[in-house]
């Protein structure tokens, strides 16, 4: 507080995101008359309020009658606390109200708006804007959207209030106030998904209330807006950030349901401004809620935040916010920046050469007769890559027990877990991004730095800068750096073999020398010691094998507990980052395959650079290689790869017809590449030239060093020595040979004194080409030989990609060339293999085959089938616990594309009958000795409860990829099935595409509306199937339905009220597919037989979450006989069950998590029952 001899502080009610909306005052009311209570005590208390600031969403969808409960609410309840006991109410003017997305009503949006503001996002201009804006008949299309926000707030003013935007001028405590109220979502749709980087404030906005001149001689200054800066389009985003920073002392937001405080510091102190959001009133009434109190100290010039938070029904102060443990925060307006020390080093030759070296995709293949068509600038191409993990899903800030709406991993933008995350691992499959993300981070960074576009970093990335300014990121490719490791050891003045600190900056100082860039090791040094840097280290899954993948990992973790200041970003492979070559410390995510409006996004800006000035041909060109993409199931899915989808649209510009399978895609580029080099006299003819260099690329892989990602040229001509004769000439020749790629084909490229290959992907497919050529005798020696630590040489990581290629290699030369491969690794079985060989042996031929899915291949070994029916022993819990989990899914997975017997609705063994009645549900912590008791629960699940359940039946396992398949190819739009609603959905689950290529993995990506309409389809199927002695398979007053949440949690926790499906044993990563298994995705069903009950229900906690038929809701006190709670039209249903991305805790038989019934999420499936009808 105060002293005695300043002057009283300004002081504001800070709320946010109150959502107002009648078919939640249930749960909403008691939250906000707790609210009016809370802030009467604090008024009592001395907390007396100049100000009530609400900085949008004061409604839910922009209706009156929204509107209506907000004026009650704020006239009835609030109101009258903010003057008890003061003797002066406080006047309605004193209200300052900006709208949000949820003030929208999303029903005045019109054809006519939607069409003016995809034509101010196209034309990108301050001056379009104002042209609309500036017209009030062009404006009131736009803020048609706001009528009944205008309504109320002028209602509540007693004044007209024709525009959502406006400045007031306001004398308190002596001192003049100039605030600015703002309108981010005047182009809102009310969609927080699809409104990001499609918002606008506009220029002439900020001019008519930041820049307004009754503001120059104003005490403090403030402007309200509700939605972040990045919701802005980046065109109007950097401006008015700027604008609003440099003429607002302080800005007041909301939107991210999170509060938080943001100092931005200025040499000048009068240029200071300090950025305050306040977290979320009502969410619903399990939520950290949120509001805050700010006080304006005149004497000396500072800001105090009080946080208040709800939890466990009340509200208190909120001490876990950053830095907070009282629940206040301080901050002086009159601290100035400090002057950056002066540069150690010039940098900036550095930074130079790493802004050209990522500004541009270099693609090839493309052949459009310019040879600068080949080269497009990345910001021109890079598509947003979307990803999941840990860095991705942070356990809730309040109880961490309590009830969860499962909203992740769904995928969030991967730059957002780099902002999160001071030590990431970024894994994603081969092609997928890894590389050009770091070559985007690295290139914003130095456009930063070098001034070439300031504020590029924070615009693109989130990424903030240091009080230094923007980081100056270090890009490293991990192969680089272990080739230096290993030249210079034994070196007198090498480091020592782990210190990873000192080699990175040996390593880095060596690079810039041969750059002429004129830094020492000692430059970096200080560099990394200040924190001032961000490492960006690529590829740890191209070091050579597995032995030197650990070495890297100890000098990673060794350069982390040296600079722990310093951010670190690390990308691999999912097959080469596993056992030991884990980092310590690191959080991981990983990459998404593309989704069709990322892909959708990619051939936009592909067929705008091909056509830069022609943009109707280019829309044209768009729509036709679009429509070539979507004609192919096998097309699509390799389109969600970044370096497929490139390597597809060069293929159809080239050839005007796309591949369908990998091998014949990348043959395509390659030989494109070969056939465009200069034809020279002399010169070796492209299919040579392809040989030559599948030679290299397997002797390169089949190094004995291990395999290789860069060599030297010298080496690189003697493996190739051979292959051009007996000439004494030989390896000059082939140097020749080399030197010549490395200038014209772009299949390989030097870095150095190095050479690599242009991708690892075409060293990879080359290889492949070369063990095709081979005689099927040695190849199959080759790839069978064993290996000490992986069995076999085919099983080692860094082969796992150039033997599934070579299957489609093969299979251009011939189905008997697939079949003698697939017949080698059966031979290598032996006479009485072991089931853990044949479920590996099972799980790597599967691969091949869904490799070759676009041809239909089948082996013609007999002993495959046999293979498939021993693999049946990872689902028996005895076998199943000697055969390594990845080898059992992969089994399973290969088990299901051939048939997986178990997948049969009219087999009985598909359902387990439980005989039904009494039981105790839910769970508390209070009692030990009462029924129930976990240590572990939380307020959703109680009161403990007792329930008579009916007898029914479950299926053993959850529905699966394969059974909602046949709805599919059944009749799955007819009306009959979708009586529970969702009559306007695809009846498709998202992502459908890949889930069809694991048949026997359960759906996901589904609403509980699809669940509902597979159930009623399936209900008609077993009424009329029939068995051989014509019983019908549904019994007459029984129905196929979703559990009840009482039905599902006795299933699972039985009548003995287990804490677990099998018992009270606390989970370990082979018992269920949880976060601590790392499967990180859907496994196939039963795969863990020891996630199962007694009665042999299977899978019930982790792998997915399963709907349930009920809405959500809080217990009731008292016996219940079969509860169910009803709900109408799209309130929560109740999920059950854990997933495989969840901790251990949420596994428990009585956890509850809920969401919205038209929700498609990558975790969430389903199971069905057999039971009497009931209304849901």
């Amino acid at each position: 507080m105060s002293s005695p001899a300043s002057p009283p502080p300004i002081r504001l009610l800070h709320l946010s995101d109150i959502h107002f909306r009648q078919d939640r005052r249930w749960d909403a009311d008691p939250v906000l008359h707790h609210l009016a209570n809370e802030i009467g005590r604090d008024v009592a208390d001395g907390l007396v309020p100049d100000l009530v600031v609400i900085t949008g969403d004061l409604a839910f969808s922009g209706q009156a009658d929204e509107y209506a409960l907000a004026r009650a609410w704020l006239g009835e309840q609030l109101w009258p606390k903010l003057a008890a006991g003061q003797g002066r109410p406080l006047g309605h003017d004193r209200l300052l109200l900006v709208p949000g997305n949820h003030d929208v009503d999303c029903g005045a949006v019109d054809f006519v708006a939607e069409a003016t503001q995809q034509a101010l996002l196209g034309a990108g201009s301050q001056e379009a804007i104002e042209q609309v804006l500036g017209s009030e008949a062009n404006r009131d299309v736009l803020l048609r959207r706001h009528a009944d926000y205008l309504a109320f707030y002028a209602g509540w003013l007693g004044q007209d209030q024709p525009l959502p935007w406006w400045q007031r001028k306001l004398g308190i405590q002596g001192q003049c106030l100039h605030i600015a109220g703002l309108d981010s979502a005047w182009m809102s749709k009310g969609d927080s998904k699809t409104d990001r980087g499609n918002l606008l404030l506009g220029r002439c906005q900020i001019n008519n209330t930041v820049q307004d001149h009754d503001a120059e001689d104003a005490n403090w200054r403030l402007a309200l807006l509700h939605h972040p800066w990045d919701y802005l389009a980046e065109f109007d985003a950097r401006e008015a950030q700027r604008d609003c920073r440099l003429h607002r002392d302080l800005i007041l937001r909301g939107h991210l349901h999170e509060p938080g405080v943001q100092h931005t510091l200025f040499p000048d102190p009068d240029y200071n401004c300090l950025e305050i959001a306040a977290g979320c009133v009502y969410e619903h009434a399990s939520y950290p809620n949120a509001f805050q109190w700010i006080e304006l100290h005149a004497e000396p010039r500072r800001v105090r935040v009080l946080f208040r938070t709800w939890k466990n029904g009340r509200w208190i102060e909120d001490r876990n916010q950053p830095g907070c443990p009282d629940g206040s925060a301080e901050i002086d307006l009159s601290e100035t920046r400090p002057p950056p020390p002066p540069p150690a080093a010039d940098f900036g030759k550095y930074l130079r050469d790493l802004h050209a070296d990522t500004e541009w995709l270099d693609i090839r293949g493309l052949h459009t007769g310019s040879p600068e068509a080949r080269r497009i600038p990345l910001r021109d191409l890079y598509i947003e890559l979307q990803a999941t993990g840990a860095a991705l899903d942070p356990e809730p800030r309040a109880n961490p027990g309590q009830h969860r709406q499962a909203s992740h991993p769904g995928g969030q933008p991967l730059r957002a877990a780099l902002c999160a995350e001071n030590r990431l691992v970024i894994i994603g499959d081969p092609g997928c991004g890894k590389t050009t993300f770091l070559r985007w981070v690295a290139h914003c960074l130095a456009a930063d730095r070098l001034r070439h576009d300031s504020g590029l970093a924070e615009r693109r990335l989130g990424l903030t800068p240091t009080a230094a300014g923007p980081r100056l990121p270090l890009m490293v490719a991990i192969p680089d750096w272990l080739d230096y490791a290993r030249r210079c050891r034994g070196r007198p003045d090498s480091p020592a073999l782990n210190d990873g600190a000192a080699w990175l900056t040996s390593y880095l100082a060596a690079r810039a020398n041969d750059a002429d860039q004129e830094l020492d090791a000692d430059d970096f040094r200080q560099l990394l010691k200040d924190g001032q840097t961000i490492l960006l280290l690529d590829s740890l899954d191209e070091a050579p094998d597995q032995a030197e993948r650990q070495q890297a990992v100890r000098r990673i973790e060794a350069v982390a507990r040296a600079w722990p200041t310093c951010p670190m970003v690390v990308t691999s492979r999912p097959a080469a980052y596993q056992d030991k070559a884990v980092l310590l410390g690191f959080a991981q995510v990983n990459i998404q395959a593309l989704d069709p409006p990322a892909i959708d996004g990619f051939l936009q800006r592909w067929s705008a650079a091909l056509f830069p000035q022609r943009p109707e041909q280019a829309a044209g060109y768009h729509r036709a290689l679009a429509a070539a993409l979507a004609s192919r199931r096998e097309i699509r899915l390799l389109a969600r790869n970044t370096v497929m989808l490139t390597a597809l649209a060069v293929v159809h510009w080239n050839e005007k017809r796309l591949p369908e399978q990998r091998a014949e895609l990348y043959e395509s580029v390659l030989r494109w590449l070969s056939e465009s080099r200069d034809q020279r006299p002399g010169r070796i003819k492209p299919q040579r030239c392809r040989q030559l260099l599948g030679e290299l690329a397997l002797a390169m892989l089949d190094s004995q060093q291990g395999r290789q990602v860069q060599v030297p040229r010298r080496w690189a001509a003697e493996q190739l020595a051979d292959r051009f004769g007996a000439d004494p000439d030989a390896v000059e020749r082939a140097e020749t040979f080399l030197a010549e790629e490395e200038i014209d084909s772009g299949i390989i490229v030097r870095r150095g004194h190095q050479l690599r290959f242009w991708h690892l992907s075409f060293q990879e497919y080359l290889a492949a080409q070369a063990l095709a050529g081979r005689t099927d005798p040695d190849r199959n020696a080759r790839l069978l030989a064993a290996d000490a630590d992986h069995g076999l040489i085919l099983h080692r990581p860094e082969w796992r990609e150039p033997v599934l290629l070579l299957a489609g290699v093969l299979y251009l030369q011939g189905e008997a060339k697939v079949n003698g491969l697939i017949g080698g690794i059966l031979d290598r079985l032996g006479e009485q293999p072991s089931r853990a060989a044949q479920a590996r042996a099972a799980g790597l031929i599967g691969l091949l085959l869904r490799d070759l899915d676009p041809f239909a291949f089948q082996p013609a070994d007999r002993r495959w089938r046999q293979t498939l029916d021993a693999a049946m022993a990872v689902f028996d819990p005895e076998q199943a616990a000697v055969i390594p989990l990845r080898d059992r899914i992969a089994a399973a997975d290969a088990l299901a594309l051939a048939g997986d017997p178990r997948l049969d609705w009219t087999d009985p063994e598909r359902w387990v009958a439980l005989p039904g009645g009494n039981f105790y549900m839910g769970a508390q912590q209070s009692d030990q000795q009462a029924p129930n008791y976990d240590p572990e629960a939380n307020d959703r699940e109680a009161p403990v409860h007792r329930v008579c359940i009916d007898p029914f039946q479950i299926s053993r396992f959850p529905v699966t990829v394969a059974d909602f398949a046949q709805f599919l190819d059944d009749s799955p739009a007819d009306p009959r099935w979708w009586r529970a609603g969702g009559t306007d959905e695809l009846p498709e689950p998202d992502d459908w595409d890949a889930q069809q290529q694991h048949p026997s993995r359960p759906v996901v990506e589904v609403s509980w509306y699809q669940a509902m309409a597979f159930c009623a389809w399936l209900t008609d199927r077993l009424r009329r199937h029939q068995d051989p002695k014509g019983r019908f398979s549904l019994a007459d007053g029984l129905v196929v339905q979703l559990p009840s949440e009482a039905q599902w949690e006795y299933a699972a926790r039985g009548k003995q009220g287990r804490r677990y499906p099998w018992g009270d044993q606390l989970p370990d990563p082979d018992r269920a597919n949880y976060a601590d298994a790392k499967v990180r995705a859907p496994s196939p069903v039963g795969i863990f037989p020891g996630d199962c009950t007694p009665e042999g229900v299977l899978d019930m906690v982790g792998n997915v979450l399963e709907w349930c038929l009920d809405a959500y809701d809080e217990y009731s006190e008292g016996d219940a006989d079969n509860p169910l709670r009803a709900g109408e039209g799209g309130v929560s249903r109740v999920l059950r069950g854990g997933a495989f991305y969840v901790p251990s805790r949420y596994l428990r038989c009585s956890f509850r998590f809920r969401n919205a019934p038209e929700d498609r999420i990558r975790f969430i499936g389903f199971r069905c029952v057999l039971a009497p009808r009931r209304q849901h």
